[in-house]
C-alpha cells in the first residue's frame, strides 16, 4: 500500500460564503495545524454542499463553485492554479479523515494520492 500523504481539515466558508470544510494536502515537507502553509506545496480542497457533514464513506467530484467542491494546486510561492475536474473518496472520518484524490493531468497522467487527514481544532468561522 502506497504511503498516505499528511494532510489536515478545517473549517472555512465556501466561495459564496455558505459553509465548508477544507483539506490541505501536503505533497512536500511542512504543513500542519497551526502552522502557516507558506512556503509549502499543497493541494487545497474545498468541500461543501452535498459533501457536507463530512462522511464515509464518500466519494465528491470537485468540479468548482457548481458542483460540491474545488480543488487548487498551490506551489511554495502562494501561487495556485485549479487541478483539472478531480475526484476525493474519503473512507474514514472521525479524529482523522482517511481517504484519496485522484485527477487525470492535461498530459494524460493519473495521479492518486492517499492521505491521512488531521482535524484541526478550530471553531468554524462566520460565513454569510
Amino acid at each position: 500500500m502506497a504511503a498516505r500523504l499528511y494532510a489536515t481539515v478545517t473549517p472555512v466558508c465556501a466561495p459564496w460564503d455558505g459553509p465548508a470544510q477544507r483539506v490541505v494536502i501536503f505533497t512536500g515537507t511542512g504543513g500542519g495545524c497551526g502552522e502557516r502553509e507558506m512556503g509549502v506545496d499543497r493541494l487545497a480542497l474545498t468541500l461543501w454542499r452535498q459533501a457536507l457533514p463530512l462522511r464515509a464513506p464518500l466519494a465528491i467530484w470537485l468540479t468548482g463553485e457548481l458542483g460540491d467542491g474545488m480543488a487548487l494546486h498551490c506551489t511554495a510561492r502562494q501561487r495556485c492554479a485549479p487541478l483539472p475536474p478531480a475526484h476525493v473518496e474519503l473512507d474514514e472520518v472521525g479524529d482523522h479523515v482517511l481517504g484519496r484524490l485522484r485527477y487525470t493531468t492535461p498530459a494524460g497522467d493519473r495521479v492518486d494520492l492517499p492521505f491521512r487527514a488531521e482535524r484541526c481544532p478550530a471553531p468554524p468561522p462566520p460565513c454569510g
